[in-house]
């Protein structure tokens, strides 16, 4: 049982990578190996926000907070071609209907931002 989650685990880690864009991947993925309950989250994320923003590209990545040493977060960066407008709707609405639930999961490790092109 334990090697069969260990390889479900490896397959979803090289789902991240095929799915999102990896900003600096090495701390990305150190990130992830030290917060691995957020990998089956950003999976789901993936088909979610497809849901609500498609057309659009993905990337993760890890930002400290600049006044603590050992705060971090991953960011997913939804990255739309559409005007603000628009895609703050679009925003509010995964929010309403699908991160506002998802986000406990999260424990405060996941932030969800737009950003535009």
């Amino acid at each position: 049982m334990i090697v069969e989650e260990a390889v479900a685990a490896t397959n979803d880690r090289e789902d991240i990578e095929r799915l999102y864009s990896l900003r600096k991947p090495v701390h990305v993925r150190r990130f992830l190996g030290e917060h691995d309950f957020l990998v089956p989250l950003l999976v789901a994320a993936y088909d979610a926000t497809t849901r609500y923003f498609a057309p659009m590209s993905l990337a993760l990545e890890v930002i400290a907070d600049p006044n603590s040493t050992d705060d971090q977060q991953l960011v997913l960066f939804v990255v739309v071609q559409l005007p603000p407008a628009e895609a703050f709707a679009k925003l509010q609405r995964f929010d309403d209907e699908w991160w506002l639930d998802a986000m406990d999961e999260a424990q405060r490790r996941l932030c969800i931002s737009l950003e535009f092109l």
